[in-house]
């Protein structure tokens, strides 16, 4: 077992605590606000966009970039401004992309970079350089202008770098996601967005849904999971992140035009729609009917009038009642009364 010296930090030369702050320092110093990509959804950063096969994920990052590069709307109404993007198609061909773009409509810029085909080292013909080299380049060619790159797919990078000796998968993962979260923060205003297929299974988590080893979740800044049934329009983005508020919002696919959009208004209706969503998944019909009566009364409301209301027996609205505070849908104001979870 290797033992640790016992050593000043005079004898090292070096003052251990040289980038330290103290409590009260880190309390009085001033931060600009973290900087986002699409306010209030996506931050800058490295971003996981997850989702299942064939569900329209390639199409809302196509939606993002094209947005993004042109300074247009994204999701239905969100400003978002004009700045330097590099689409990493590495799944699609520029035909596809073109027949997208075209069904999509909106203004097409000189700042929107499509690539599906990697170059090839000038060092060395029969190589090609590496995603990664790609991705860092671009970001440094545009520097301070807030670039954007989007990769698509992860399982597309993969191939290009290979295991270590002795390296598991997990360490592969955090290895090559941490190389490009280093690169987002030298430049803080950059944002790295990678595409990524959805575990098949379902899960009780929505991050858990990455599919892979935790070491891609783990390095990531922010993690977004689009989920829709393929018989549906509607769906669900769902997003977490160090720095961000964790929020679910209600969306849908228009399959004419290729675009998503919010379900609702604003930001706050389409987080409510897809809480609703929530409710009416988890629960019975009749369940669901007893949270949204008790949604409408945020001065409370007891098993009686639930049950008078409802048509069903005084101890059955007792139950479900209780299973709504049980399942955090609804809160118990007092001895029996319950409201809208505040």
């Amino acid at each position: 077992m290797t033992r640790v010296q016992n050593v000043s930090d005079e004898s090292l030369g070096w003052d251990c605590l040289s980038t330290a702050i103290t409590g009260s320092q880190l309390a009085n110093r001033e931060f600009s606000p973290p900087e986002e990509f699409i306010p209030g959804i996506i931050p800058t950063g490295l971003v996981m966009l997850v989702g299942k096969s064939k569900i329209g994920k390639s199409w809302l990052a196509l939606h993002l970039a094209s947005a993004a590069a042109s300074g247009s709307p994204v999701l239905g109404g969100i400003p978002v401004e004009s700045r330097p993007v590099l689409y990493l198609a590495m799944e699609d061909s520029l035909r596809r992309l073109q027949s997208r773009q075209r069904r999509m409509g909106g203004p097409c810029s000189d700042l929107l970079y499509l690539m599906c085909d990697l170059p090839n080292n000038p060092e060395d013909p029969d190589r090609k350089i590496s995603p990664l080299s790609v991705v860092e380049s671009f970001i440094e060619k545009f520097d301070g202008r807030s670039p954007v790159v989007i990769i698509d797919t992860w399982g597309k990078v993969l191939p290009h770098y290979p295991p270590r000796r002795k390296e598991g998968a997990f360490e592969r993962d955090y290895r090559l996601m941490g190389m490009i979260q280093d690169m987002s923060r030298r430049r803080p205003d950059a944002t790295i967005i990678v595409l990524h297929h959805a575990r098949k299974a379902a899960v009780d988590d929505f991050v858990d849904a990455v599919n892979g080893t935790t070491g891609l979740a783990a390095a990531a800044d922010a993690i977004v999971v689009l989920d829709r049934n393929r018989k549906s329009t509607e769906g669900r983005l769902s997003i977490t992140g160090r720095d961000i508020r964790g929020a679910e919002y209600s969306v849908r696919f228009d399959e004419d035009a290729g675009l998503w959009s919010l379900y609702g208004d604003s930001r706050s209706e389409a987080e409510k729609n897809a809480r609703e969503s929530h409710i009416r998944e988890a629960l019975s019909d009749t369940k669901y009917r007893v949270i949204d009566l008790v949604n409408q009364h945020p001065e409370g409301i007891g098993p009686k009038q639930v049950g008078e209301t409802l048509g069903i027996d005084n101890k059955m609205a007792s139950e479900y009642l209780r299973d709504g505070v049980r399942k955090e849908l609804i809160r118990k104001i007092s001895r029996g009364f319950y409201g809208p979870v505040e």
